[in-house]
C-alpha cells in the first residue's frame, strides 16, 4: 500500500544479469533471468554489457556476485544517493511522492537558471527563507541534502548592509562545471517519480501494473455484441432491470435496448445474443450527459429511466438549462423535469430506499429530490469545483466525488456535509461501493483507492475514513467504476480499454476502439461500455453469449485500424522508438503497452497473456490529426521540459532573480497550463489571467493566425470539432464574451468567466497520522448529574441508610444547594459540602452510593476541588509514614479516611463476600475514576491505588453491559497512559488484561465501537515494546480475541451495507503488531518478509550486536556461505542474526546501500559498525569475534 499511494506508477524494473553463469537476461524470459529490481530509481536504458565479468571476477578472487547497472558512473553517485536517501524519509515520514516531485523540480529550476546565467550571482545563492523553498524544500527532511549533493553548501550571510544573518545555500567554487550532470540526474530522478497523468505516460513505452517474475492468467473476456443506433458518443449507460439496457448519448436522445437471443439455424449458424434497439427517448434539447435507473414503485410500477442533460450557454446567456428528465421505463413517456441546475447534470444517482433522487453538477453542488413529490429537499453546497460522482449510502448517507480532489460525506436528512476524504491528486470521477461495505474511487489521477468508512461524522474537517490502498494500471483519465456480481471490481477510460480487478491485482485489460466514458455490470456477470465512437458494447466471458468468431475479428480488425493521440502516450518521439524487433521478447504481463517504429509510424502493441503474443492497438498520432504524425512540428522539434515534450516553453520569472519555465502546447488551454504552473509555484491566484494573456500574446507571435469569421462556439459539440469525442481532442475553446466548462474537469472556462467565482478553497491541510498505540489520550466523563431527579433519590436513599449515615436537615439544605449549583461551570462547593460527601455519604452501602457517586464524577472535573482532595490525602499519608516508631495500622486507617480516591474504588469493590454491586455502580465508579485522571495533582496517588484498582474490578460480573464496557475500557486506557513508560507490578498488569479478556470476550454486534477502541489501545499501551508483557497477553490468547471478538464484528471490519470503524481497525492491527516481538525475540534466524517487518526486528534488537545477510535466492556465493551463517548463529544467541532478501526487501537492502552478494552488514544502537562482503567465511568470523566481545 504504502508503495502504491506514494509512487503512483508502476515501472519496469532492470532486469540484471548472472556473471557466474553468463545469462544473457536480455535474451530470456522474465521469469528466468536472475535480477535484482528497486535499489536504485530504474532507468529506461537496459543494463549495461557484463561481458568477461566472470573472468574478472574469478582472476580477483572474490566470491561475490556484484550488482552493476543499478545506477551510472561513480560521479552520479552523490545527488543519486541524496534523491534515494530523501525518498526513504519522505516515505517513513508519511510525505507524498508529488512533495518529493515538487522540490526536486524546485532544485532542477533553482540550478537551471545558474546555467542560463553564468556571470549572474544572484542566482548562484538561494535564501531559504523565500516562500518556495520553505515550502516544498525545507519542509522534507534530506531534501536540503539533495541540494547540497549538486553543488551547494549551506552558509549563514547577511542579505544586505544592516540586516541580519540568514541561510543561504550557496554554490561551492568550481562546482558550475558539474551543474549539467546533476540536472540530468535530477531530471532522471523526475522521470522515477513523476504523479500519472495524461500527459506523462509515455516516458516509458512499457506501462501497466508491475509483475513479479511470473506471467499472470489472463481473464478471458470477449465481444458479445455491439449496440448501433446512437448519431453521437454514447456518455452513459445503466441497467434498467433484468434483460434491459439504456444509454445516453450527445446526439440529445436515450434508447431503451432489450436481450434478445437469436437461435442457431439449421444451416449451421450458432445462436447469438443481442441486444435490440426497443425506444428512443427524445425530449431533451441539448446533450444528455448521465443516465440512471429509479426501481418499481406504486406510483411508478413500471419504474423511471433518469437522464441529465447538458446546458447550452452562449455569449453568457443560458439558452438552453441543464435539467433531469424522468421517463417511463416501459413506454418511454416523459413523466417530469427537474430543473435547478445552472450546469451541466454530470451524475444521477437514487437512494437505497428509493425515495430520494440525487443529482450532481458542474455548478458545484448535488440537489437532493423527493422522488414522489419531486420538489427540491436540499441543495448541498461544499465542493469548490464540478461534481462528478455519487455514491448513495446506507443510513441517510451520500458521497460525491468532485473535481476539487475530494470526496464529501453528506448527511442527506439534515442536508450538510459531515467529512471529507482527501488523497486523489486529480478530479474524482467514479465512486462505487465494494460488497465488503468499502468503497473505491478512481479519476482523473489515473488511480484507483480504496477506502474504508466512518459514517458517524464527526465535523467538516475532519476526515470521514482512511485509504486502504491504490491501484495503479490506467495510462489516462479513470471515467467510471463498476462491480460484479462476483465481487470483481471494473474501471474505464480514457486510456481506452476495460481493466477487471481482483484481491488488488488486475487480471484483464479489454481493448477498445476509443474512449469509453461509463461502464454497468449487468446481473448475468457481462459488462456493458459506453463509448465515444457512438457505440456501446457488451463484453463476456460465458461462451455461449460471445459474438461469432467473424465478428470478433471485425473487432479486432477495428481495433488494429484505430489511431491513437500521441500525447496519451506521453508524446513520443518517433526517431527513438524501438523497431519491429521489439516484440520479440515477451511481455511482462497482461495489457502491458509497446510502442514500435514501423516505418514512418508509430504502432501501439499489447501483450496477451492468453494468446502469449503483442496484439496491435492501433497507430499512434499528434492529437492535431492523421496529417501530423509523431514527430513533427515546428522546426527545431519539440522542447523538454519535466520529462515531458512541448511545442513552446516560456521563461517567466516568478520572483526576484528566479526564473521558471511554463511548457504549452499547441491547442492546450492557457487557463489550465496557467493555472498548473500558478500551483506548482505557489504564486498568487489573481495572476491567472495575467498569465493567460501573456501565453496567448507569445504564441500569437509564434503561430500567426488568420482572423476568421466568428461563430458561436456551441453551435457545435463544445468538447470536439465533430460529433463524436476522440480521445484527447478537447481543443482550447477559449473565445471571447463565451463561457463554457471544461469537458475534463468541469472548472468554468472563457471571456465572460467572473473569477472570483473560480477562486479556489486552499487544500486541505494533510493531517498527522493518530498514533493510536502507545495512547495518549485520557477519556472522560463530563456533565453534571440532574438535580431533581438526583436530590430526589438521595432523600430516599437517606431515610433508608442507618442512623449515623443519615443526613440532618442542615445537611440536607447543604447538599440541596450543592445539586441545584454543580451544572454551573464557575461553581466551587464549600469545605462542608466536601467534608459532608466524604466523610459520610461515601460510607453508603453499595446499593445506595450511586447518586454520591454520580456527585463525585461531577466534581472530579473540577481541578479545585480535585486539588483539595489530593492534598489532604497525600499530607494524610505523610503524616502516618513520618511518625516516631514507623507507620501503624491505626495512622494508615487515619490517612485513608482523607483518600476519596480509596474511597470510589471501595465504594464499588467486586471483590469480598457479599453481594456484588449493581453494573450501574460499576460503570459510575469508573467513570469518575477516569475524570480524576484529567489532573496532575492526582497521579502520585492513582499511581499508588493501581493494584487496588486492578483487584476490585478484576470481576465486576457486567462485562456484558455496554455502560460497563465504555466505562472500564476507558478507565484500563487512562491507567495504560499513567504507566506509559514507567513500571508497573506483574501481577497488577496480569489482573489488568485479565479483565481486559472477560471484557473482548463480551463484545458483541450491539457494543459500542468505542469501547473496542479503547480496549484495544489500552492493551496495546500496556504491552507497547516490551517482549515479557507480550508473551503474558499472549498466554491468554488476547492476539486471538482481538481477532475474533474485534476484529471479527461487523461493526468494525465492516459487511453487507456497512462500513466498518477504520480507526478501531487501525488501532487492532497495531495491537497485533506487538505480537510479533516475541517471534522476533525468540532466538534462531529471522527472516523478515517486508521492510516495515525488518525495521521492527531492529527496534526490538535495541543494543545487542545484530549480523544482517544480505543475499539473493539466485546467487550461487551466497548458497555457499548460508550454513556458515546459520552455524554462526546458532553459536552466538547474544547477538541476532538476520536474513534479507534483496528481491522482496528492495527499501533495505538500497539503504544499506548493498551493492554484491552476499553482503554482511554489522549493526550496533543502531549504526552501522562493519561490512563484510563476498562468501568470506574467515573475514566473517574475525568480525563477529571482534565486535561480539
Amino acid at each position: 500500500v504504502k508503495m502504491l499511494t506514494s509512487l503512483p506508477r508502476i515501472f519496469k524494473l532492470t532486469v540484471l544479469v548472472c556473471g557466474f553463469c553468463s545469462i544473457d537476461a536480455g535474451r530470456m524470459p522474465l521469469g528466468n533471468a536472475a535480477k535484482v529490481t528497486g535499489l536504485r530509481s530504474p532507468r529506461l536504458t537496459g543494463a549495461p554489457s557484463m561481458t568477461g565479468m566472470r573472468s574478472d571476477m574469478l582472476r580477483a578472487g572474490l566470491p561475490s556476485l556484484r550488482i552493476v547497472g543499478l545506477r551510472g558512473g561513480e560521479g552520479e553517485l552523490a545527488v543519486e544517493e541524496a534523491v534515494n536517501n530523501l525518498r526513504s524519509k519522505s516515505l517513513d515520514l508519511g510525505k507524498t511522492n508529488e512533495e518529493v516531485v515538487q522540490a526536486l523540480k524546485l532544485m532542477q529550476t533553482y540550478i537551471e537558471n545558474i546555467i542560463k546565467n553564468p556571470a549572474e550571482t544572484k542566482f548562484q545563492k538561494i535564501r531559504a527563507g523565500n516562500k518556495a523553498f520553505t515550502s516544498k524544500i525545507a519542509s522534507l527532511e534530506g531534501a536540503a541534502e539533495v541540494l547540497m549533493a549538486c553543488g551547494f553548501e549551506s552558509k549563514m550571510e547577511s542579505a544586505g548592509e544592516g540586516k541580519e544573518e540568514e541561510l543561504f545555500y550557496s554554490l561551492m567554487e568550481g562546482k558550475q562545471s558539474s551543474l549539467p550532470e546533476a540536472v540530468k540526474q535530477l531530471n532522471e530522478a523526475l522521470k522515477f517519480g513523476e504523479d500519472v497523468t495524461a500527459d506523462t505516460l509515455g516516458h516509458m513505452v512499457t506501462t501497466g501494473p508491475e509483475g513479479d517474475g511470473e506471467q499472470q492468467i489472463e481473464e478471458f473476456w470477449r465481444l458479445s455484441c455491439t449496440l448501433q443506433g446512437h448519431e453521437g458518443d454514447v456518455r452513459g449507460i445503466s441497467v434498467v432491470g433484468d434483460g434491459k439496457l439504456v444509454t445516453a448519448s450527445r446526439d440529445k436522445s436515450l434508447k431503451l435496448w432489450v436481450e434478445s437471443k437469436e437461435e442457431g439455424g439449421e444451416d449451421g449458424k450458432a445462436a447469438s445474443y443481442t441486444y435490440k434497439d426497443s425506444k428512443q427517448l427524445t425530449g431533451h434539447e441539448y446533450h444528455v450527459a448521465s443516465c440512471s435507473y429509479l426501481g418499481p414503485s406504486d406510483e411508478n410500477p413500471n419504474g423511471l429511466i433518469l437522464s441529465g442533460s447538458y446546458d447550452y450557454t452562449s455569449s453568457g446567456q443560458v439558452k438552453v438549462p441543464a435539467v433531469v428528465n424522468m421517463w417511463d421505463a416501459e413506454t418511454g413517456d416523459l413523466r417530469h423535469s427537474l430543473t435547478g441546475h445552472t450546469a451541466t447534470v454530470s451524475s444521477i444517482a437514487c437512494s437505497t430506499d428509493g425515495k430520494e433522487i440525487f443529482s450532481a453538477s458542474w455548478d458545484k453542488t448535488v440537489r437532493v429530490w423527493d422522488s414522489k413529490t419531486k420538489e427540491c429537499k436540499h441543495v448541498l453546497k461544499g465542493h469548490s469545483q464540478a461534481v462528478w460522482a455519487l455514491l448513495p449510502l446506507p443510513g441517510n448517507k451520500l458521497l460525491s466525488g468532485s473535481a476539487d480532489r475530494t470526496i464529501r460525506l453528506w448527511d442527506t436528512v439534515e442536508g450538510k456535509c459531515i467529512g471529507t476524504l482527501t488523497g486523489h491528486s486529480d478530479c474524482v470521477r467514479a465512486l462505487v461501493m465494494l460488497p465488503d461495505g468499502k468503497v473505491a474511487s478512481a479519476g482523473n489521477d489515473c488511480m484507483i483507492k480504496i477506502w474504508s468508512l466512518d459514517l458517524s461524522g464527526n465535523s467538516l474537517e475532519q476526515t470521514c475514513g482512511f485509504c486502504l490502498g491504490t491501484f495503479a494500471g490506467h495510462e489516462n483519465f479513470i471515467y467510471d467504476l463498476a462491480v460484479l456480481p462476483n465481487g470483481d471490481l471494473v474501471s474505464a477510460g480514457e486510456d481506452r480499454t476495460i481493466r477487471v480487478w481482483r484481491d488488488g491485482r488486475q487480471v484483464c485489460a479489454i481493448r477498445n476502439p476509443d474512449t469509453v466514458w461509463s461502464i454497468a455490470a449487468i446481473s448475468n456477470g457481462d459488462i456493458a461500455a459506453a463509448c465515444a465512437d457512438g457505440k456501446a458494447r457488451i463484453f463476456t466471458q460465458a461462451d455461449e453469449r460471445m459474438a461469432s468468431e467473424e465478428q470478433q475479428n471485425e473487432y479486432e480488425e477495428l481495433l488494429a485500424k484505430t489511431k491513437i493521440a500521441s500525447h496519451t502516450l506521453g508524446g513520443l518521439q518517433l526517431e527513438k522508438l524501438p523497431g519491429p524487433e521489439a516484440l520479440e521478447r515477451a511481455g511482462d504481463h497482461d495489457g502491458q503497452t509497446r510502442v514500435i517504429r514501423q516505418g514512418s509510424k508509430a504502432i501501439a502493441y499489447s501483450w496477451s497473456v492468453s494468446s502469449k503474443k503483442w496484439e496491435p492497438v492501433g497507430e499512434v498520432v499528434d492529437s492535431a490529426g492523421d496529417n501530423n504524425k509523431i514527430g513533427a512540428g515546428q522546426a527545431g522539434g519539440k522542447q523538454k521540459l519535466d520529462g515531458k515534450e512541448y511545442d513552446y516553453i516560456f521563461d517567466i520569472e516568478v520572483e526576484e532573480g528566479r526564473m521558471a519555465k511554463l511548457g504549452i502546447n499547441k491547442g492546450d488551454n492557457p487557463y489550465m497550463a496557467a493555472s498548473d504552473f500558478i500551483d506548482k509555484h505557489d504564486l498568487n491566484p489573481d495572476y491567472l489571467e495575467t498569465i493567460v494573456h501573456w501565453i496567448d500574446e507569445e504564441m500569437e507571435k509564434l503561430n500567426p493566425t488568420q482572423n476568421k469569421p466568428q461563430q458561436d462556439i456551441l453551435h457545435k459539440d463544445p468538447f470536439n470539432d465533430g460529433a463524436v469525442y476522440r480521445a484527447g481532442s478537447a481543443q482550447n475553446l477559449k473565445e471571447e464574451g463565451n463561457v463554457f466548462y471544461d469537458p475534463l474537469t468541469g472548472r468554468k472556462l472563457g471571456g465572460a468567466i467572473d473569477d472570483s467565482e473560480e477562486d479556489e478553497k486552499p487544500r486541505a491541510k494533510k493531517q498527522q497520522p493518530v498514533s493510536h498505540i502507545p495512547s495518549s489520550t485520557i477519556h472522560s466523563f463530563p456533565g453534571a448529574p440532574k438535580g431533581e431527579a438526583l436530590l430526589k433519590k438521595v432523600k430516599e436513599f437517606n431515610a433508608e441508610v442507618v442512623e449515623d449515615l443519615k443526613m440532618t436537615e442542615g445537611e440536607l439544605e447543604i447538599f440541596a444547594s450543592l445539586t441545584s449549583s454543580l451544572s454551573e461551570p464557575s461553581y466551587q462547593p464549600k469545605e462542608e459540602v466536601l467534608e459532608l460527601i466524604s466523610k459520610k455519604l461515601m460510607r453508603w452501602p453499595k446499593d445506595k452510593v450511586l447518586p454520591v457517586l454520580d456527585i463525585v464524577r461531577a466534581l472530579a472535573m473540577k481541578k479545585e476541588v480535585v486539588t483539595q482532595w489530593s492534598t489532604k490525602a497525600m499530607a494524610a499519608y505523610s503524616m502516618a509514614y513520618a511518625q516516631p516508631g514507623g507507620v501503624t495500622p491505626e495512622a494508615i486507617a487515619t490517612a485513608q479516611s482523607n483518600d476519596m480516591i480509596l474511597k470510589v474504588l471501595m465504594a464499588a469493590s467486586c471483590t469480598g463476600e457479599g453481594p456484588k454491586p449493581s453494573a450501574s455502580t460499576v460503570f459510575m465508579a469508573q467513570r469518575a475514576m477516569c475524570n480524576l485522571f484529567l489532573h496532575s495533582e492526582t497521579r502520585a496517588l492513582l499511581q499508588l491505588h493501581v493494584g487496588t484498582a486492578a483487584a476490585v474490578f478484576e470481576d465486576t460480573g457486567a462485562e456484558s453491559n455496554k455502560l460497563v464496557q465504555m466505562a472500564h475500557s476507558s478507565l484500563l486506557n487512562n491507567f495504560a497512559v499513567l504507566f506509559n513508560g514507567l513500571q508497573i507490578n506483574d501481577e497488577v498488569l496480569e489482573k489488568f488484561l485479565k479483565t481486559s479478556c472477560s471484557i473482548m470476550k463480551a463484545f458483541s454486534e450491539e457494543s459500542d465501537v468505542q469501547s473496542m477502541y479503547r480496549l484495544s489501545a489500552a492493551i496495546g499501551t500496556f504491552i507497547h515494546n516490551n517482549a515479557t508483557r507480550v508473551s503474558m497477553a499472549g498466554k491468554l490468547r488476547l492476539e486471538n480475541l482481538v481477532r475474533d471478538r474485534v476484529l471479527g464484528l461487523d461493526a468494525v471490519r465492516g459487511g453487507l451495507g456497512q462500513t466498518g470503524d477504520p480507526k478501531t481497525q487501525q488501532c487492532c492491527y497495531k495491537l497485533l503488531e506487538q505480537f510479533d516481538l516475541v517471534r522476533f525475540l525468540a532466538p534462531g534466524m529471522k527472516h523478515p518478509e517486508s521492510d516495515d517487518e525488518f525495521e521492527q526486528i531492529m527496534k526490538v534488537a535495541g543494543n545487542k550486536l545484530v549480523v544482517i545477510d544480505f543475499y539473493a535466492t539466485w546467487c550461487g556465493p551466497c548458497k555457499v556461505i548460508a550454513p556458515v551463517f546459520e552455524s554462526l548463529a546458532e553459536e552466538n544467541p547474544q547477538c541476532m542474526f538476520i536474513k534479507v532478501d534483496v528481491d522482496n526487501l528492495r527499501g533495505t537492502s538500497q539503504k544499506f546501500k548493498v551493492q554484491a552478494m552476499p553482503t554482511f552488514k554489522f549493526v550496533k544502537g543502531g549504526r552501522e559498525v562493519q561490512t563484510v562482503q563476498g562468501a568470506n567465511e574467515q573475514g566473517l568470523r574475525q568480525a563477529l569475534a571482534a565486535l561480539s566481545k
